[in-house]
């Protein structure tokens, strides 16, 4: 029965999800500009090698999360109602987004 309810809700309310959606990875871009301010920052200069690789890495996938973000955007701006899948990379989207930031907030402990 609550399935039910869940399923209806979210079949109902499709046009809001879709705005939902775009917001939220909008912020999420806005949020990812930051981290990367951050990441370029002086305060982020690794001293060793290994640091330097990591500090690569953290760059390397904050731009994918970003251009996958973008064509996120611009693939549910196309379509008229949300469709499940982009719902779905959405959720996805944050979850990275959640990892790569707590993956700087470990590299910029190890600086210290």
């Amino acid at each position: 029965m609550e399935t039910t309810k869940t399923t209806t809700s979210l079949a109902g309310s499709k046009d809001i999800s879709k705005s939902e959606c775009i917001l939220k990875l909008q912020r999420n871009t806005l949020d990812l500009q930051q981290l990367e301010t951050k990441m370029a920052s002086y305060v982020c200069e690794p001293n060793t090698y290994e640091l330097f690789n990591k500090c690569q890495s953290i760059l390397h996938n904050l731009r994918k999360l970003k251009q996958r973000n973008q064509e996120l955007i611009q693939n549910i701006q196309k379509r008229k109602q949300l469709q499940i899948e982009e719902w779905e990379s959405t959720i996805r989207q944050v979850r990275d987004f959640i990892d790569l930031s707590q993956s700087a907030d470990d590299y910029r402990k190890l600086l210290r």
